[in-house]
């Protein structure tokens, strides 16, 4: 049998994610603990070879990729956090983007437009009819904004940066 690797693994959560409901949630859910079980085997392999030197500066290292755990056993990790971010808050849902608010450097992280006919915004990237998101964050930002959407509607993720 073959054993796919991470990033099949991941391609495959993104095309199922891509998909909706059409795929079923359980299926997500079990992909989503491929992935985690396959990091985890390769990050302890890694240790296991690294001198203590390299291991200090492995643990020390700058940490930059936004990562997603929902509630459910689901993952959201994309290949760049920018597309991580859209997928959560495309999660949460736009309806519930719009009860709450959260500023980042003067700037509201989501705008709304209620025509839905905008297509461009300055400083904002499009992430769907109507919705808007601040481009110039960095990937604490992000933390920090979806730390705050998690409180706000009680949605029980794990939000880390690897």
């Amino acid at each position: 049998m073959i054993k796919p690797n991470i990033k099949d693994l991941r391609t495959t959560l993104h095309v199922l994610d891509f998909f909706g409901n059409l795929a079923p949630d359980e299926l997500k859910v079990e992909i989503s603990k491929c992935i985690r079980q396959a990091e985890d085997t390769k990050t302890e392999k890694r240790m296991s070879r690294l001198s203590d030197d390299e291991l200090y500066k492995y643990e020390n290292r700058k940490k930059t990729t936004l990562r997603i755990n929902l509630s459910d056993g689901r993952l959201i990790q994309r290949k760049t956090n920018d597309q991580t971010f859209d997928a959560a808050l495309l999660e949460i849902g736009l309806e519930r983007l719009a009860t709450t608010s959260f500023f980042i450097k003067n700037h509201p992280l989501v705008l709304h437009d209620a025509t839905l006919q905008r297509r461009r915004c300055t400083g904002y990237r499009y992430l769907a009819p109507g919705l808007f998101v601040y481009k110039k964050t960095t990937v604490f930002e992000k933390q920090n904004a979806l730390l705050h959407y998690d409180e706000c509607l009680c949605l029980d993720w794990d939000i880390e940066i690897r």
